[in-house]
């Protein structure tokens, strides 16, 4: 093989590892996070934005029953109105713990008293469902990412000395 042909081929790989240690990088979890909504909570936004919210709200731990899930409703004031499709089980000052369908969040968020929807973080009502140990999330790394670019840094090394390739003996 000629040195043209080494050449080719080692930009060829930097180019494959770049490529993949920019992909692997983001999750389908970090691309749905460009949809965010400033009254959900994070994880909310995650749920609704996902392929299946019901699938996403269990292997999160999300108290699910049916297709409502439980979450705290920030209000604008003590007094402020919630609509008819949720359920209220209690209401301390101007938070509101409701079940709420999953499809009708991001509806709920755009009443004008809703400042705010999070999960909650500690029950108001003890009704809270343990998520089963085989359902627990495993955390993200970035391993698979840092490997990748290391790899692509140490191939660019290699073919930069007086711009000849070191791998080719001459």
């Amino acid at each position: 093989m000629g040195e043209e042909m080494h050449k080719r081929i080692i930009v060829t790989l930097i180019c494959t590892l770049t490529l993949l240690s920019v992909s692997s990088g983001q999750t389908s979890d970090d691309i749905n996070m460009d949809k965010k909504n400033p009254k959900l909570e994070s994880i909310l936004t995650q749920m609704i934005n996902s392929e299946d919210p019901r699938l996403f709200a269990r292997t999160h731990g999300i108290s699910l029953e049916n297709s409502n899930i439980r979450v705290i409703v920030e209000m604008s004031g003590e007094k402020a109105t919630l609509p008819d499709y949720l359920i209220e089980e209690n209401r301390q000052n101007n938070n509101v713990q409701v079940m709420v369908p999953i499809d009708k969040i991001s509806i709920l968020s755009q009443e004008p008293d809703v400042m705010f929807i999070r999960l909650p973080s500690k029950p108001l009502v003890d009704t809270v469902n343990p998520t089963p140990a085989d359902q627990t999330p495993v955390p993200k790394s970035g391993f698979n990412s840092a490997l990748l670019m290391v790899f692509s840094i140490i191939l660019i090394l290699l073919i930069k000395k007086k711009g000849d390739v070191i791998l080719v003996k001459k």
